[in-house]
This record gives C-alpha cells, structure tokens and sequence, in this order.
C-alpha cells in the first residue's frame, strides 16, 4: 500500500505536469486529490512537493537522454549534438518546469544532470581519465542550465537569442566544438 502510494503521487504529478501550461501552479492538494492520497504523503515520500517535481522532470529527461544515446547512424559526437539540442528544446518547451527544475538541482539537489552525458563522453574520449570527463560533462551542462535559468541576461550578454531554435542549435554547437577540443 505505501509504495502503491508513492507511485500514484508520482504518477499524478507527472500527469499534471503534462496537462498544465504553467507548472509552477501545480499545488500539493491537486497532486494528492488526483494520486487519492492525502497531502501530507507527499512530503513523508518525497521530502517536498519542489522533490517530487524535481523527479518527475529528472526522469523525463533521462528518459528521453536514453532514448537519444540509442539511435542508429550517428558517431558519438553527433549522439552528443542531437541529444543536447532536444533537450535545449524541451526546456524551452517546458521553461517554466525547467526553471523550477534547475533551481532545484543547481541549490538544493545533487548533480546529476552532467552523468547524462557521461556515456558518450566515455565513447567520444575512450583514453581519457574519469575526472576529465565529468569535468567536461559538468561544463558542458552547467553553462545550458545557466543559459536556461536566464536566458535574457544571457541574451545581453551574448547578443544571442536562445530562444531562437537556430541560435540555440548554434551555440550548443560551439559549446560541445569548444569542449570536444581541450
């Protein structure tokens, strides 16, 4: 009962957040009343409600990074493009439960969207050594969250739209050329 619990509020707030335009207005009562559970279960499984949406958001991601590593006819540093630039595409789909996702993981959670990327990494440099590949994972990664959690000042800094699909295919681009060269 407890786990079947758990996995209806998992279950609820991943629909909630597929059906709802602004995600950030998903509330602890709509997840609960949708998983028929009361609220107070929400944090006894997942700690918070900002927890739960923060998983619901991970694993869709992962999902769909897994998927990208899977497909058939492109090398690795290619794998390494499309699988960026969906994901950049995602977040501009969904800016707002990527905020509020990248908040969460930038402050309060562990790091763990850079092990992503970790498998091409280890396909794109097969000699080099742990420490340097997540380095380039995390830089790589690191600088599209900061692009998604402010894309304006990132704008006016750079002079580039992010939200301009061909600028953003662009600057991944450069990001992983710059990365894939040190």
């Amino acid at each position: 009962m407890n786990e079947d619990a758990k996995e209806r509020i998992y279950q609820a707030a991943s629909e909630l957040l597929h059906e709802l335009e602004v995600p950030e207005r998903i509330t602890s009562r709509q997840i609960a009343t949708r998983a028929g559970v009361g609220v107070g279960l929400i944090n006894y499984h997942f700690r918070s409600k900002d927890t739960l949406m923060h998983a619901v958001v991970s694993d869709r991601m992962m999902d769909q990074a897994l998927h990208l590593q899977a497909r058939e006819g492109l090398n690795p540093p290619e794998k390494l493009e499309a699988m960026l630039i969906a994901l950049s595409d995602y977040a501009v789909a969904y800016e707002g439960t990527m905020r509020m996702a990248l908040s969460f993981e930038l402050l309060q959670g562990k790091i763990q969207t850079p092990l992503y990327i970790m498998p091409l990494l280890t396909e794109i440099f097969p000699d080099r050594d742990e420490m340097k590949l997540r380095l380039t994972a995390f830089q790589l990664i690191t600088s599209l969250q900061a692009v998604a959690l402010r894309p304006q000042q990132f704008s006016d800094f750079a002079g580039m739209d992010v939200r301009d699909k061909v600028q953003r295919d662009r600057l991944i681009k450069n990001l992983i050329q710059l990365n894939l060269q040190s």
